[in-house]
């Protein structure tokens, strides 16, 4: 069983850290010394989408919590990309191994963590290929691939997007 990630608080300084593009005195208006990110993602006076790239700040959240956060955002959308390419469970597969790795837990040998690893990063790479095959032919939202991917490289999870960041807030809300 692995430990739960406590939470910092989200600080001016940590926003700045990562590039926010507020300015200090937004900043400190809204965050003061530091808000939680409950508090954050339930504040009506910010965007919906200001308030997912608080949450998605690197530090703010374990991987394994970005990661399965990425996995639900890419189920959401699983459904137009299966209707459009029915025999393809390229992208499927990849948020069904995510889900599994970030599941798994602890592993007892490193080895085994590292062909977990492997395993999720090809089926990613394979959700991408089935992406890249079918854009030549409709318009196809890239976000179903990009968060299966993002479910793989947890270091950059400002890639996870629906285009409805309205409910990725509602649905962090209930994951954290």
């Amino acid at each position: 069983m692995t430990k739960r990630h406590k939470i910092p608080l989200i600080t001016p300084a940590l926003m700045r850290e990562h590039n926010a593009c507020w300015t200090d005195r937004k900043l400190r208006s809204f965050l003061g010394k530091g808000r939680t990110l409950q508090s954050v993602l339930k504040d009506n006076s910010i965007s919906h989408d200001e308030r997912l790239w608080c949450a998605l700040c690197p530090g703010v959240l374990d991987a394994t919590t970005i990661r399965l956060f990425a996995c639900v955002c890419a189920e959401r959308l699983l459904p137009d990309w299966e209707s459009r390419c029915p025999d393809d469970e390229r992208p499927r597969v990849a948020i069904q191994t995510a889900i599994a790795f970030a599941m798994s837990g602890n592993y007892e040998k490193e080895e085994d963590e590292e062909a977990a690893k492997e395993e999720l990063d090809l089926a990613c790479e394979y959700a991408l290929y089935a992406y890249n095959e079918a854009y030549g032919y409709f318009y196809l939202p890239s976000s179903v691939v990009a968060a299966a991917i993002a479910a793989s490289d947890v270091n950059n999870p400002h890639r996870i997007s629906t285009g409805d960041s309205k409910w990725q807030v509602k649905m962090l809300l209930k994951m954290i």
